[in-house]
């Protein structure tokens, strides 16, 4: 994009204050929150790595969110045409479409709330969803493109679906922005998570990161789903293997971090690599065995 996100807020006399993530906070324009810059909510994503949007912003108390073209167009400005635009569009739309499909399956409803004991709030503040097959079919149908949908890794070169019926959908949100989505096999004996092919290995529920002075990390989704639900801050990491060095900068709000993988051999590995790279904040729990 031609703009330089942090050039363009300065220019707007905003009283920006640094935050963790490469990111700035502000007292929310869109709402006309009151306060200074130190009690603002509104972060917008000024320094992201290569897999990040900048320009990124959400706000935690009237939950706004978008990019710098909405912003811009706030201030009555030229929206930035931006390469990640499209990309977003079709992933949210693809978040949207799979979670009304679970609001009408009963079984998959169930699986949720009575399997897994997750409550409807849960359930809808993290958009979990159902695939039936037909993704592709309605996307088309919402005049969105082939050729934008193939790059989120939702539909194989074939033009099918990547998901199959009947998989639980789990949107990875960034902003309150879904930026990558996976899946989960509910058959007892699969029992596996699905990531779609191409695709960066992105932590789980970042926004909870945000102001969070003690972070739980967790070896999957549903339990970091689950910690959120009983008040904790947790994020996810899909699958023990590796915790990128750049994740650390995503942590810089907390000052504890407790670590619980799974207590086999290649989550107690993954623990103590996470640990490492976030350092003496870390904390690694023994988590018993079932």
């Amino acid at each position: 994009m031609s703009t330089n996100v942090l050039e363009y807020l300065e220019s707007k006399d905003l009283e920006l204050y640094p935050a963790s993530g490469g990111n700035v906070r502000t007292t929310c324009f869109f709402h006309g929150e009151e306060g200074d810059a130190k009690t603002g909510r509104l972060y917008i994503l000024v320094s992201p790595e290569e897999d990040q949007a900048p320009g990124l912003f959400f706000c935690h108390v009237c939950e706004e969110r978008g990019g710098i073209g909405k912003i811009q167009a706030f201030f009555g400005d030229k929206p930035d045409a931006t390469p990640w635009a499209n990309r977003l569009r079709v992933l949210n739309a693809a978040a949207e479409y799979y979670h009304e499909n679970l609001l009408a399956d009963d079984e998959a409803w169930r699986y949720l709330t009575e399997e897994r004991g997750f409550s409807p709030d849960t359930i809808a503040r993290f958009k979990f969803g159902l695939a039936d097959g037909n993704l592709v079919d309605h996307l088309l149908s919402q005049e969105m493109k082939l050729q934008d949908i193939k790059p989120t890794g939702l539909v194989w070169d074939t033009g099918k679906d990547f998901f199959r019926e009947g998989i639980i959908t789990i949107p990875y949100f960034s902003y309150g922005t879904c930026h990558q989505i996976r899946g989960r096999d509910r058959d007892a004996i699969k029992n596996k998570y699905l990531t779609p092919p191409g695709q960066e290995k992105l932590l789980f529920n970042t926004d909870t990161l945000h102001e969070a002075e003690t972070v739980v990390v967790t070896e999957g989704e549903f339990d970091a789903v689950m910690l959120e639900e009983m008040g904790y801050h947790a994020v996810g990491v899909p699958g023990a293997r590796g915790f990128p060095e750049e994740w650390a900068r995503l942590f810089s709000d907390a000052s504890r971090v407790y670590i619980c993988f799974d207590p086999d051999d290649v989550g107690k590995e993954g623990a103590g690599t996470a640990a490492a790279v976030l350092g003496a904040k870390a904390r690694v729990v023994q988590m018993p065995r079932p």
